[in-house]
């Protein structure tokens, strides 16, 4: 048993400072297993009860935002404190869940890639704040497995053939790639190695409970010539990648390789009893159709008994994310788990926002799981999140009487730092058991990020939960990011004008608000939405100009095209978190020397940009960040146009294309950080507005829109 008092302390003498010495802490038995707190101030002392020391630092966040209006995101710490602090009555909370989730593999790709002890300090504190106590800890993992493949014969150029490049290690971890991008720096593996020493000392020092990694049946490519009796298989492969080797489950080397890897891991790290093993993420299991369900069957059994021959108290943590895919039926799905015993795996339901599985498969609810949700892929900046039906989900997973072993609830973005007011609310749903109000929550979260609230603003707010945090995958798509061709893109939006209408609103309350960090960035992200919908609008317009073979009007809708993804870059300049120089900058860090440096920053670009192949998945890591703007997708699509207007019709897609894939090659081995200037967020907004406000057609609720092509008519002024 850690010190609880002491951890919960810690996190909030690092967050409050001196102030952390007006909290008094207590321990409270858990109830049923589920954590809970209490919190009470009088006298100018808040009195915090906890089961855990992540119960203690929830009960003081709770108190923070309620009693204080404080709010601690990504993007904002804001708790303006008063010399004495308020009275609150007495309060008691239980998290209905055991369990409450953090992550999912890719995130440690997207958005901690590069992050060192400094940045992730400040991570595991809003966990903690956050009330999360079931993370992945994915870090530091290779320093393990190459001791583990070492110890079988395979030397270092053997694995630099295995490992891929820092900022793909998820996907090889997964068995997706191998060895892109690499190879990967020994000095890397040590450097992570003792941070992942910092990362699960501090989790369990917060009585976290870190879901581990474990041996999932992949294998370097050498694995067959140091045991060439080894029985192997190729992998479906993924996306454009060749196949990966796979260990059968038959072969007698599985299980002695689970084993040597958690008892390897333990010696390390530690001990946790959780361990994250995906097989066959995204990928078709290659099994034969006549013997499916067996060989299934072995593998399922294969896995788990490898963990087990590790750590005989170890739970076999799966992402069920392979499920969505239409090979796992419910046949599949039990042959996979049947060897399994049930309290030896735990289920993260991971895509509950798009498809519920436990609601599908009788097998998943008969074992313990997780309700999550993805909610963000590739660490997209849109401004986005469906909050009402988000919310809604997980109560009415926990009252549903066929919820099967419902034992927890989860966040499993690919990418966090974006769109706090979705994670303040759900993990505020990771703590009630009754559906949240948000005509209530709503104002609440506004005065705790602003400071305070005015009709405007709640107006504007009304008109993002209509749009960005209101409809159902709506903005998962800005047409400027991906590859400029006549395909890119996606038809204009006629509720795009309400993004505008939200803006106008909240500057009208920037001589209230404007010093605050919350406020700039919600400015922010609501216009960069709304310019980046105006794009999409001169798009389409650009492409029936082109169709109609109206290269004067082509030419001057793609000036003004041009010239507003410069002024998205300038708008987006002013917040330094959308800095391209600072992904750069983070990369280099880890290098010791200027080639070191150079293949870091390749990784940071590639993975921005590229990231799969020429042919495949470009741009998928969507970034909306000044310098990548201005320097990388305007560049693309100011070379795409001089093609339309130079073109005979048809246009030579497989030409263009050929030439911006060495372009974009080019751009990837740069090194220069690209750093831009800042200008004041509300000064630019204000201007920006005043340019743009008026472009997109207001089409209110009522009226319909009876022609897809309804925005042809919409012809800007030149």
């Amino acid at each position: 048993m850690t010190d609880m008092v002491a951890a919960a302390r810690g996190v909030l003498q690092r967050v409050l400072g001196e102030r952390a010495d007006d909290f008094t802490f207590s321990r409270l038995p858990a109830v049923e297993g589920r954590d809970c707190f209490t919190v009470e101030a009088q006298g100018g002392v808040v009195r915090v009860g906890g089961s855990s020391a992540t119960a203690l630092i929830r009960g003081a966040y709770w108190y923070l935002r309620h009693a204080c209006d404080g709010q601690v995101t990504w993007d904002v710490t804001r708790l303006p404190l008063p010399a004495s602090l308020p009275e609150y009555p007495a309060t008691r909370m239980v998290s209905p869940y055991t369990f409450r989730q953090m992550y999912n593999v890719c995130t440690f790709g997207y958005t901690m890639a590069w992050w060192d002890w400094a940045r992730w300090e400040r991570e595991l504190d809003w966990l903690a704040l956050h009330g999360i106590n079931m993370p992945l800890a994915m870090v530091g993992q290779e320093a393990v497995s190459r001791r583990v493949w070492q110890s079988f014969g395979l030397t270092d150029l053997d694995l630099a053939e295995f490992y891929s490049g820092p900022a793909f290690l998820p996907w090889q971890r997964m068995g997706n790639i191998g060895g892109y991008a690499g190879p990967l720096p020994l000095q890397w593996i040590e450097d992570q190695r003792a941070l992942q020493h910092r990362i699960l000392q501090r989790m369990r020092e917060l009585d976290m409970t870190p879901i581990l990694p474990a041996f999932a049946g992949f294998v370097p490519p050498a694995f067959t010539r140091v045991c060439p009796q080894a029985h192997t298989w190729h992998s479906s492969g993924w996306n454009s990648f060749a196949p990966t080797t796979i260990l059968h489950p038959a072969d007698p080397h599985f299980v002695e390789i689970g084993k040597r890897f958690i008892a390897e891991y333990q010696r390390e790290y530690g001990v946790d009893h959780y361990y994250l093993a995906d097989t066959f993420n995204e990928m078709t299991p290659p099994v034969q159709e006549a013997t499916k369900l067996e060989e299934l069957r072995a593998a399922g059994r294969a896995v788990y008994q490898s963990i087990q021959a590790g750590d005989p108290e170890g739970v076999w943590v799966m992402q069920g994310w392979l499920f969505m895919d239409t090979f796992w039926g419910t046949a599949e799905i039990q042959a996979l788990l049947q060897d399994v015993p049930d309290d030896r795996m735990l289920l993260l339901d991971l895509g509950c926002d798009m498809v519920e599985t436990w609601r599908k498969q009788a097998e998943f609810r008969r074992r313990p799981w997780i309700h999550s949700q993805v909610q963000n892929f590739g660490q997209w900046t849109y401004m986005w999140g469906e909050l009402a039906c988000a919310s809604r989900m997980p109560v009415e997973a926990l009252h549903d009487p066929d919820h099967g072993r419902l034992v927890g609830i989860g966040l499993a973005p690919e990418g966090i730092e974006q769109n706090a007011a979705f994670y303040e609310l759900m993990t505020d749903v990771m703590w009630q058991e009754t559906l949240i109000d948000l005509e209530a929550w709503v104002p609440a979260y506004c005065r705790q990020r602003y400071g305070a609230v005015t009709p405007e603003v709640l107006e504007a707010w009304r008109y993002l939960r209509q749009t960005v945090y209101g409809g159902r995958f709506r903005g998962h798509q800005v047409s400027y990011l991906p590859r400029p061709s006549l395909e890119a893109g996606v038809a204009p939006w006629p509720d795009a004008w309400k993004l505008a209408k939200a803006v106008r609103l909240l500057l009208t309350a920037a001589d209230q608000l404007g010093a605050g960090e919350g406020y700039r960035r919600d400015v922010v992200d609501a216009l960069k939405q709304y310019l980046g919908e105006c794009y999409t609008l001169l798009l389409a317009q650009c492409k029936a100009a082109y169709a109609q073979g109206d290269n004067d009007t082509l030419a001057a809708l793609a000036d003004r095209a041009l010239a507003l993804l410069y002024d998205i870059d300038r708008l987006v300049a002013t917040r330094t978190e959308y800095h391209l120089s600072r992904w750069i900058a983070a990369a280099r860090r880890w290098g010791a020397t200027p080639e070191a440096q150079g293949y870091y920053e390749y990784n940071a670009r590639t993975q921005l940009t590229r990231w799969v192949t020429p042919d495949d998945c470009p741009d998928y890591a969507f970034k909306e960040w000044a310098g990548l703007i201005s320097g990388y997708y305007a560049k693309r699509w100011r070379r795409f146009f001089a093609a339309l207007l130079t073109a005979e019709h048809p246009f030579d897609a497989s030409a263009w294309k050929a030439e911006i894939v060495a372009w974009e090659e080019e751009w990837i081995h740069r090194i220069d950080p690209e750093i831009v200037p800042a200008e004041d967020t509300l000064l630019v907004a204000r201007e920006l507005l005043e340019k743009y406000g008026d472009l997109y057609p207001r089409i209110e609720d009522d009226a319909p829109v009876a022609d897809e092509e309804w925005w042809r008519v919409v012809l800007p002024a030149y």
